[in-house]
């Protein structure tokens, strides 16, 4: 699920794929071909959160941003496990 918070709604591109049993919140930018699976959670409800192309969100995986920003091109890289 897909949801707007603090007036932010998130951005997935086309080409991804967000489970519909994962939740997606505020301020969140998915770039292409990303996978998010069922359980994983995505909180850029008090910062941004930038999840790179080719990258993967295995089930149960909870990224959340309490900072300005939190660009996850530098801690997350495509096809690597979120741990």
């Amino acid at each position: 699920m897909i949801y707007e918070f603090n007036g932010y709604r998130p951005v997935v591109h086309e080409s991804s794929f967000v489970h519909p049993q994962a939740a997606v919140t505020g301020n969140v930018i998915i770039g292409k071909h990303v996978y998010v699976g069922p359980g994983a959670a995505i909180r850029g409800d008090w910062g941004e959160i930038i999840i790179e192309d080719g990258s993967t969100l295995k089930c149960d995986e909870v990224c959340a941003a309490f900072q300005e920003k939190l660009d996850l091109k530098y801690f997350f890289k495509p096809s690597c496990k979120l741990s």
